[in-house]
């Protein structure tokens, strides 16, 4: 059994690494926002993993917030590969493509195990892995895929506990349940809305071994509970006490951040068979735009429906799955005679505002699709014992796989530009300990530039933040979407930099060094900044290279009293 799962998890990682192959071919990464967000949270956990061994000082992003862990969902555990990749060597693009692959190739691998349960045709099984991990959904979102393509571990957990249903093992049950609260360090989107398929599946197919040994069902409780509650009860508390301005506000989340009706005939630009879309907009790089797109293709859907339309009431766990997927992930409130009538995830975020911490809604549309290719999976079973034979039966697999990808796929994959640090940076910062930095040009607000260039959003930002793991040293970068408000008082004596006044304003802020990078201005920067920094008798000019200049700042310390007036 344990050879088969590897040969089946190879095969995945072979049809992943195919498909993901363009990004370190041509030295790109997959997304242009969260992307870089994993960057900096991944690679300042291995300069803290290394530092607590060397005592080297390792610096941080967002000074002065104490640990940019808590900013937002760190998922340190998906980072395990990326981490180990960047140890033995590869760099940022190589270690994240590394991720992507293995990454993919598990959650392949774990729903497979999961469909196997319900299907006797292993083969079936298998395409109904790959098609969850290439549908037009997974790879829409790609952007944040250590949160939507990472689901390995509860897929995991939801067929040992369906093992356990049939065999009553306590050892399954356990082992099952200690996956799940583990998964939580993995990502807490696919921990809330995998834990609700749990509790389904245990009241559909448990629910009487679990009666008989109600012992197992208390014990499998606790160790689930134990596991998860540490980080549970961080996170939240965290949440609870963040000095951010609008980290999570509801209106966002269901407003560009869900589902609509339309949104399940969205597919990606590039896409080969549906070239056209005619329900929405010209397509832009931006992700809110893009991770909507829902489409799973003509031939997924018709497996599934026909699946689910012959077996609901032998499994009545997956329809119950797929429809909360959809109930979580859809916003369709509308209005009649004048009232207002919510939708259920309207009426949701209502009840328990402690469901702000899920700003992304629509990521529980990954429960749905799972159960779509399940039902999928079975479809394919029925189909492929017509066909009898072990070469028609290859042959018919193939082709759907093919189909499948191009109905989902686009080609080439949409890639966003890696910027690598400038030559001389961490050189020139060696030995430096205790500076604090300011990398310009600098903003913070959340915005879109109005094209298609490589730098979106609050992407430049998390550039900076990751640039800081090589040359280590503090640094006043790194807004990501939690914005702390520290930062957003500060940014208005950055823009005014380098004014004497917002030297003096900035107090504890006040950075030693400045270091102004040519290739990262936008359209909308302040005109002019780099005659003003070059002309200002505060900075001296201590190094000049094609991409960037650093300014020495001088005539200002640091001390507290020196910024009270700006509340910092």
């Amino acid at each position: 059994m344990l050879k088969k799962n590897a040969t089946v998890f190879f095969l995945y990682c072979g049809v992943f690494a195919a498909l993901f192959a363009v990004f370190p071919i041509t030295g790109t990464l997959p997304g242009n926002c969260d992307t870089w967000g994993w960057l900096v949270f991944w690679n300042m956990a291995c300069n803290d993993f290394v530092s607590f061994f060397t005592g080297e000082f390792v610096g941080r992003a967002l000074y002065p917030v104490k640990s940019m862990y808590d900013l937002g969902e760190s998922a340190l555990g998906n980072g395990m590969v990326f981490i180990a990749a960047r140890m033995a060597g590869l760099g940022d693009v190589a270690a994240y493509y590394v991720f992507l692959v293995v990454s993919h190739a598990l959650t392949a691998l774990g729903l497979c195990l999961f469909a196997s349960r319900y299907t006797g045709r292993r083969s079936a099984a298998v395409f109904a892995g790959f098609a969850y991990m290439a549908a037009n959904f997974a790879l829409a979102n790609l952007d944040d895929a250590p949160v939507c393509a990472a689901a390995y571990i509860p897929f995991f957990a939801w067929y040992l506990l369906l093992r356990y249903s049939e065999e009553k093992r306590s050892s399954l049950l356990f082992f099952s349940a200690l996956l799940m609260g583990w998964q939580i360090y993995f990502g807490l989107y696919i921990f809330c809305y995998f834990f609700l398929g749990y509790i389904l599946l245990a009241f559909f197919h448990a629910r009487g071994a679990l009666r008989e040994n109600p012992g197992h069902a208390l014990l499998a409780a606790a160790l689930g509970t134990g596991i998860a509650a540490p980080y549970l009860i961080k996170y939240l508390s965290v949440y609870a006490v963040a000095d951010y301005l609008s980290p999570a506000p509801r209106d966002m989340a269901l407003t560009l951040s869900c589902l609509r009706p339309s949104s399940f005939l969205g597919v990606l630009p590039g896409n080969l068979l549906y070239p056209y879309n005619p329900f929405g907009k010209e397509m832009t790089p931006w992700w809110p735009s893009v991770r909507t797109l829902a489409f799973p293709g003509l031939l997924f859907t018709a497996l599934g429906l026909f699946g689910a339309a012959r077996n609901w009431r032998r499994f009545p766990a997956l329809p119950a799955i797929g429809t909360a997927g959809l109930l979580l992930s859809v916003n369709t409130s509308f209005h009649l005679a004048g009232f207002h009538v919510p939708s259920f995830l309207e009426t949701v975020y209502s009840w328990f505002p402690v469901l702000g911490v899920l700003r992304v809604p629509l990521r529980a549309y990954c429960l749905t699709l799972a159960v779509c290719a399940v039902f999928g999976a079975l479809s394919l079973e029925a189909f492929l014992k017509k066909l009898g034979g072990k070469k028609a039966c290859a042959l018919a697999l193939g082709l759907a796989a093919v189909l499948h990808l191009v109905e989902n796929a686009p080609f080439p994959l949409a890639r966003y530009r890696y910027f690598a640090p400038p030559p001389g940076l961490a050189e020139f910062f060696a030995g430096k300990r205790g500076a604090l930095v300011l990398h310009m040009p600098s903003y913070f607000i959340n915005q879109v530039e109005g094209d298609t260039s490589d730098l979106f959003y609050l992407a430049r930002e998390l550039v900076y933040a990751n640039w800081q793991c090589y040359h280590k040293k503090d640094v006043l970068n790194g807004v990501n979407g939690y914005i702390p408000k520290t930062r957003a008082v500060v940014q208005e004596f950055i823009d005014r930099l380098p004014e004497r006044e917002a030297f003096l304003a900035m107090g504890p802020l006040v950075p030693d060094y400045i270091v102004y990078h040519n290739d990262m201005e936008l359209p909308r920067d302040r005109p002019g900044i780099r005659r003003l920094l070059a002309e200002s008798p505060y900075l001296t000019e201590v190094l000049s290279t094609e991409r960037m200049t650093v300014y020495r700042v001088t005539g200002f310390s640091r001390h507290p009293g020196a910024g009270r007036r700006a509340g910092l």
